[in-house]
């Protein structure tokens, strides 16, 4: 992760600037009865902040999460575990909802190459049809398909987003250099 922010950072960063910006004093106040007179008192000073990690009665708030650009297949592992991740620390007393770009991408992906497969099967289907329809039998089609096996096998795995044994995608390796900041996933 490349970095991470929640409403906990403001009311870390409230307490401090109130107690004359020292160190020791970044951190959620002891006394509970401090949180919301801190947050009015930042919500008095004019500032927006706080409505981009939290609704305006305090019952959703938003974790964001800046991850390093990556192939988006490993994306969906990541997103699920953070989704566990959130619903183990809350114990399933809050909704969890994964939402940004991300997701966005991860579920495009997914629906894409599901679709590409499809397509891969219907067209192995019918180019297999039409081989035994031209060769004039079953046994010589079905044999002329042979040489287009290792193919399949080969780029099968790709297009289902499933690394062939031994292979992970070039871009899998390091970070994008086209990485931008601020397509983060975040949870709200």
């Amino acid at each position: 992760m490349a970095n991470a922010s929640s409403v906990s950072d403001i009311i870390k960063e409230i307490h401090q600037a109130l107690n004359e910006n020292r160190p020791g004093f970044y951190r959620v106040p002891d006394n509970a009865a401090l949180i919301p007179q801190e947050f009015l008192l930042f919500e008095n000073s004019g500032s927006d902040d706080l409505e981009k990690v939290v609704d305006s009665s305090f019952r959703k708030a938003r974790f964001t999460l800046q991850v390093p650009w990556l192939d988006v297949f490993y994306y969906t592992g990541l997103l699920k575990k953070i989704k566990g991740s959130f619903q183990t620390t809350f114990e399933n007393r809050a909704e969890i909802t994964t939402t940004g770009l991300m997701q966005l991408f991860v579920h495009t992906v997914k629906a894409a190459s599901l679709s590409m497969a499809e397509g891969y099967v219907t067209a192995a289907v019918l180019i297999t049809i039409m081989m035994i329809l031209l060769v004039g039998g079953l046994r010589m089609g079905l044999v002329s398909m042979i040489p287009t096996l290792p193919g399949h096998f080969r780029h099968g795995p790709d297009v289902l987003g499933w690394p062939a044994p031994g292979h992970l995608p070039p871009c899998s390796s390091a970070p994008s250099p086209w990485a931008l900041p601020w397509m983060t996933p975040s949870i709200f």
